[in-house]
């Protein structure tokens, strides 16, 4: 009886422990994503102001963007460390949904058709882009 308490105990700590992530395991998976996400969206939208892809493919390419860094940040928003002050002024997670945002003004540019409301955006997301480079290197990963 004492032999088989003890097996479930460990069976249930080892089964707890290789479950979940640390906190900076999961910082710098979701950064990595979040630095992916936006550099699809800066990619495509300068694609599609040099007129170097069909709108349908930087719509949907945009909306896959989105939809990623959604997840990322929402994954991201309860860390405490992400709600700590970034490098660029607010907290990191301000910086993020910064980032989030405009990344859907670019998507919703491109739905219209704006190409020409673009390249500030482009150049918005740049700005974003470098912060979140200095915010992850503050997180101690180097990226």
């Amino acid at each position: 009886m004492y032999r088989r308490v003890i097996s479930l105990t460990i069976g249930l700590v080892l089964l707890v422990g290789c479950g979940t992530q640390s906190s900076s395991e999961t910082i710098k998976t979701e950064l990595q994503s979040v630095k992916s996400s936006a550099a699809t969206a800066h990619m495509v939208a300068d694609a599609l102001v040099g007129g170097r892809v069909p709108e349908a493919y930087a719509k949907d390419t945009l909306q896959s963007a989105q939809d990623d860094l959604k997840g990322s940040i929402a994954k991201l928003a309860p860390l405490p460390e992400v709600k700590a002050a970034s490098p660029s002024g607010g907290t990191g997670l301000e910086q993020l949904q910064r980032l989030q945002a405009t990344v859907t003004q670019i998507y919703d540019a491109a739905q219209k058709g704006g190409a020409v409301a673009l390249p500030p955006l482009i150049q918005q997301l740049a700005t974003e882009e470098d912060d979140l480079s200095q915010f992850a290197k503050q997180m101690g990963i180097e990226q």
